[in-house]
């Protein structure tokens, strides 16, 4: 969802009719093009917030190398299988 202030700023310089004459005002295109901007960083991993402005949130793992929950989780108990071997030889985690 968009932030308040770019909903607000949009409607402000909405005119009616404008979608069907094809002609926004100036004022709508250059708040158009900062809700685009808006959309591109919360694509890339940015986070919004009215008292912090905007802040890179980082992405867990799973999604910057595209895995599944199932993936994740089956990588996950590999590698502590790997790491804590239990002594009965069976080579599975304690």
């Amino acid at each position: 969802m968009l932030p308040k202030h770019l909903r607000d700023q949009i409607w402000a310089t909405y005119r009616p009719g404008q979608e069907i004459s094809k002609t926004p005002s100036a004022a709508y295109i250059r708040v158009a093009q900062k809700v685009q901007q808006h959309c591109e960083l919360i694509d890339k991993g940015w986070k919004w917030s009215k008292k912090d402005g905007y802040q890179r949130e980082e992405m867990p793992i799973r999604e910057r190398v595209g895995l599944t929950d199932a993936s994740y989780i089956q990588e996950l108990i590999e590698k502590v299988s790997r790491q804590t071997p239990d002594n009965s030889g069976t080579g599975r985690a304690v």
